[in-house]
């Protein structure tokens, strides 16, 4: 019997479920970004009686990155390599936008998760906060420090005819 899949009511429950997904999984690559793709296959967001699903998840990255950069390509193009950083392909990476350095300034003061408006879309980003396990190779950084935020793509789900 599979799992019911989730239906999130806030973005605050969704987020905290990726993070459960990205920071509990076993292992590093290709292992650890499994819990997170069913998550985004799967799960639904609900917010005002509208039904949302997760389109793409971008990383913006801030800890070993200054300035900050959101990681493009989706999920499997920042994970941390099996063998280490080093052994990773090349990934494009960006500048933030406006509306993004914007959401990481009210992170870093604080807010739980910080929603954004986009072409046909909702955004949602939420911050990826350092574990006492995260310290380990993240070294300087301090436990509840800003590591960086994962960027949220929603989009109404279109109701199927009947």
């Amino acid at each position: 019997v599979l799992p019911e899949p989730p239906k999130w009511t806030s973005p605050t429950a969704m987020h905290a479920d990726y993070i459960d997904a990205f920071v509990h999984s076993d292992g590093f690559g290709m292992r650890r970004i499994s819990p997170m793709m069913q998550l985004m296959q799967s799960g639904e967001l609900w917010l005002d009686d509208q039904r949302l699903r997760v389109e793409d998840v971008q990383m913006i990255g801030i800890a070993k990155h200054a300035p900050p950069v959101v990681h493009q390509g989706g999920m499997l193009k920042f994970q941390h390599g099996d063998q280490g950083p080093e052994l990773l392909p090349e990934v494009a990476q960006r500048p933030l936008n406006a509306q993004e350095v914007e959401a990481v300034r009210r992170l870093q003061a604080g807010e739980r998760i910080v929603s954004l408006s986009a072409p046909g879309a909702a955004l949602a980003v939420g911050p990826i906060r350092a574990a006492a396990d995260c310290l380990q190779c993240h070294q300087g950084k301090k436990e509840g420090g800003l590591l960086g935020a994962f960027v949220y793509t929603l989009r109404p789900v279109m109701q199927q005819p009947l």
